[in-house]
């Protein structure tokens, strides 16, 4: 009997990293007693989810089956398997938005072994702002930054991800039970001395070093661009996905950053200080629950970087140069766009870049 290994998610928390990592390195896992089942998503196991979630995977994938199943048929194989079986998705804390979903999950993943729950945090700002550049890298329709801020603030969720962060930890915990889910921040999985992946092999149990597992490239990580470029271009160009013109991007990124590097926030002061009003109460509430079970678990909206530059504060020659850089832009061609919008409505995992084999 395998026991089960699950990380729920959130995004934007090196789950695209850790995802491709452990799919390049799924022999090596196994040597180490830890199985990351192949789906047809490749890199995660979003491809578990239809039954409950509408995802971008079209139902004749699991012919003949169903997607219901078709997901039973895998786990009845992976419940089998020796060592432990590790399932990785940034979605499935999705499933915590119906209480039915969630309690007919815990239902079909009976008759594992040990269960281990992982549910990765990042502060709300740093979300906020990462959710909206991921929007936007697959959009083409407008999407204004500060009212996508003003609204998931007031709202409390953005694109049906709840931002309050102490009711989620409460429905897992009681769908799981509480000393079966682990909680662990963004900031704890980035400083790790072998960073999120070597978090990830200290949670399952290897002994093994980070660096006897080959890397992959950089751009499995998915990386944020800069906010306030993301933020600019988006204003400037909105009927055109983000990464459309990354030569653009990068070129306002420099230019908002200037020499030497300064950090930047799509988030106006007025707005920062409404976000830590809603959501400081939340956090500490959610840190009281965690540490019932993890003593020394802390999460906390940390103060914006010295020198951190503003919306407001781009005055007229920032605009200026702004409009020099725009005046000068190649604009996408129209196959390129046309590219885009089809790579868009692809799952996920396929339009990422593959690593690298070898």
């Amino acid at each position: 009997m395998a026991d089960l290994a699950i990380h729920m998610g959130l995004q934007k928390t090196a789950t695209s990293y850790v995802q491709a990592r452990m799919a390049h390195n799924r022999a090596a896992l196994a040597r180490h007693g830890v199985i990351y089942p192949r789906m047809r998503g490749d890199w995660d196991h979003a491809f578990l989810l239809t039954p409950w979630r509408r995802t971008a995977f079209p139902r004749w994938l699991y012919a003949p089956h169903g997607p219901m199943g078709h997901v039973e048929r895998v786990l009845a194989r992976l419940r089998d398997a020796p060592g432990t079986v590790h399932l990785n998705c940034e979605l499935f804390f999705l499933l915590a938005r119906d209480p039915d979903a969630l309690a007919d999950f815990c239902r079909r993943i009976e008759g594992f072994g040990t269960l281990r729950v992982t549910l990765a945090l990042r502060t709300q700002i740093e979300l906020l702002q990462a959710i909206y550049l991921q929007a936007v890298r697959v959009r083409r329709a407008p999407l204004d930054p500060q009212r996508f801020l003003a609204r998931s603030i007031e709202r409390r969720e953005t694109l049906e991800r709840t931002l309050d962060f102490g009711d989620l930890h409460a429905r897992l915990t009681d769908a799981f039970g509480a000393g079966n889910v682990t909680v662990v921040d963004y900031e704890t999985l980035r400083t790790h001395p072998e960073g999120p992946f070597g978090w990830f092999l200290d949670r399952l149990g290897i002994g093994a070093p980070a660096t006897d597992f080959a890397d992959v490239p950089d751009a499995a990580a998915n990386r944020s661009p800069d906010p306030l470029a993301g933020a600019v271009m988006r204003i400037l160009w909105p009927r055109e996905r983000l990464l459309a013109d990354p030569v653009t991007l990068h070129r306002l990124t420099r230019l908002l950053r200037g020499t030497p590097p300064r950090p930047t926030t799509m988030f106006t002061r007025a707005l920062e200080t409404r976000a830590r009003e809603v959501f400081d109460p939340m956090n500490r509430a959610l840190v009281k629950a965690v540490r019932r079970t993890q003593p020394d678990f802390a999460f906390a909206i940390p103060p914006m970087h010295e020198g951190t530059l503003y919306p407001e504060d781009l005055g007229a020659e920032d605009w200026a140069a702004i409009a020099r850089l725009a005046a000068g832009r190649r604009a996408p061609s129209a196959a390129r766009l046309w590219l885009g919008d089809l790579q868009a409505g692809l799952p996920p995992a396929w339009r990422r870049p593959r690593p690298a084999r070898g």
